[in-house]
């Protein structure tokens, strides 16, 4: 548990190093049918009230209920690097309340099981935790990909 607290907590550091590497004109960057590295900045931003509730949810009921959830995929372009430093002041804060909830909970909470709707094996809190890391990473990568690799040799998604 504790290596994925701390991965949690250095996501938002990673994001910010990364993005310092952009190249000008990358941040509204996109390929066919794919997200620009500011969709998936602002994606992450998007789940991160939902992955809050997702942790209220375990502490509040000892068999928590979760629904799938759907971003909104609506293409939103704004000027370099002008919402950058925002955005990831509100990912940071975001992730720390979200760290520091989780420090609260009672021990109890954290032997839970959920049940999700997108899911065919009840939800540990542990592996919802992994789930947000994991989340973290993918769209980290993606966006390192958009920011700096050929674009013939992205991979469509």
């Amino acid at each position: 548990m504790k290596t994925l607290l701390r991965g949690l907590a250095d996501s938002p550091s990673i994001l910010e190093d990364l993005l310092r590497e952009v190249p000008y004109g990358r941040l509204n960057y996109t390929l066919k049918d794919s997200w620009s590295i500011m969709q998936h900045l602002d994606h992450l931003l998007e789940v991160q009230d939902v992955f809050t509730r997702r942790i209220e949810l375990f502490r509040d009921s000892e068999s928590p209920v979760i629904a799938g959830f759907q971003p909104d995929n609506t293409p939103r372009e704004v000027s370099e690097s002008s919402e950058i430093p925002s955005l990831l002041r509100q990912f940071k804060k975001s992730r720390e309340a979200q760290l520091t909830l989780i420090e609260s909970l009672p021990r109890d909470v954290f032997a839970r099981q959920a049940s999700h709707s997108e899911h065919i094996v009840p939800l540990s809190f542990q592996r919802m935790l992994t789930h947000f890391l994991s989340h973290d990473h993918f769209h980290i990568y993606r966006i390192e990909e958009l920011g700096a690799v050929h674009e013939d040799l992205i991979t469509r998604w």
